[in-house]
């Protein structure tokens, strides 16, 4: 259980607890510079990561539309020849997803 420093706001451990380190020793210098080397990476993935959700996304939003433009089937048809599309779809993510599960990358 920890206790607000009335003066600072910031938690502080019960006496019984003992002596606890302090930022003040420029501990928070050093967390800033690991965090200086995650944000290119972070920022990359995340901007990877926007790209390909918006292509993803246009594409399934757009390919009924295309379908029934082009090839001439109705709407229900078209949502028909978009179940191979989604079984694809669901496969990869949830073996993926115990991919990463399991190898931890």
């Amino acid at each position: 259980m920890t206790q607000a420093d009335p003066q600072t706001l910031t938690p502080t451990a019960p006496p019984e607890a003992g002596p606890t380190p302090r930022a003040e020793d420029g501990s928070k210098r050093h967390i800033l510079l690991i965090f200086a080397g995650l944000m290119v990476t972070m920022l990359l993935a995340s901007l990877d990561q926007t790209i390909f959700s918006t292509a993803l996304f246009g594409a399934l939003a757009y390919l009924p539309t295309y379908l029934q433009m082009v090839t001439g089937v109705n709407a229900t048809q078209a949502g028909l020849l978009m179940i191979p599309m989604m079984a694809a779809l669901l496969i990869s993510s949830v073996g993926s997803g115990q991919l990463v599960s399991r190898t931890g990358r």
